[in-house]
């Protein structure tokens, strides 16, 4: 799988150009007059929820395997580190990384195909999925409405990529197996922010991109941001993350759908 140079050439020096360009401006919250943050932590955490869904097979009809309704495999945890860095209050260059783990087992009846080895047959069937994704999204809100009520708008450019591995495990007879996906997409989108007070913000950021054959990813979050101090946000949102991406070198395809409830906490400094 092969992103054109000249698409990632053009991402990353928007980026780093943006970057420069707002670097001198003053940082602060939409509200918090005077904050002299430049950069903030944040710390996010999936809530349990049973919607997640894994999906694993070719471009063949019937021959897909659904990792959490026929495999079992369910969620473990799905910690979220991001840096965020503020050059201006229209302006955020956020870094991120999502480590995802589900595993599971299931007596399956019926039989499977799974790299090359046939699963299932009445044999408990084990898997383990593990996945992090990387992204760094520049978001830009220049359209500015309200002072007291401050309304923001602006665009999402962004580089996303992820690392995943899928192993399987059968019982009888003794099989196990694994494959690997990863890639890494230019990605654009939109922000949106609203601040009806110094102590609340609701806001709204996707991106995405369509690479055709190779796949298609979608990141989507929107919440409330409570704000009890200058340096301190308490986050609830929902969120949505799908991608879908083929394996190098063969036609298998795998789908992962990821979302629901989102909660963490930013630390600005």
């Amino acid at each position: 799988m092969t992103v054109r140079r000249g698409t990632l050439t053009a991402v990353v020096l928007g980026l780093l150009l943006a970057s420069g360009a707002l670097s001198r401006a003053v940082a602060q919250t939409p509200k918090w007059e005077g904050d002299p943050a430049r950069f903030q932590i944040e710390l996010r955490l999936f809530m349990p929820d049973p919607w997640r869904a894994l999906t694993y097979g070719t471009g063949i009809p019937g021959n897909t395997i659904n990792l959490a309704g026929d495999v079992g495999v369910e969620e473990k945890n799905s910690p979220e580190l991001r840096f965020c860095l503020l050059p201006s209050a229209a302006s955020r260059i956020r870094f991120g990384w999502l480590h995802t783990r589900f595993d599971g087992h299931n007596a399956i009846a019926s039989t499977f195909n799974f790299n090359g080895a046939q699963y299932g047959g009445g044999a408990t069937v084990t898997g383990d999925v593990y996945q992090d994704y990387y992204y760094v999204n520049w978001a830009y809100e220049p359209i500015e409405i309200g002072e007291e009520d401050t309304f923001r708008a602006g665009f999402v450019l962004g580089l996303h990529g992820w690392k995943s591995e899928i192993r399987m495990f059968n019982s009888a007879p003794t099989l196990a197996t694994d494959k690997h996906f990863d890639n890494f997409f230019p990605a654009v989108g939109l922000a949106v922010d609203w601040a009806p007070s110094e102590y609340v913000t609701i806001f709204l950021e996707a991106s995405g991109a369509h690479q055709g054959a190779e796949g298609w990813h979608l990141d989507g979050e929107g919440g409330v941001k409570l704000c009890p101090a200058k340096l301190l946000a308490i986050v609830l949102s929902y969120r949505q993350l799908e991608i879908a991406n083929a394996e190098r070198d063969s036609n298998w395809f795998g789908r992962w759908t990821i979302r629901g409830p989102y909660a963490g906490v930013d630390f600005r400094f």
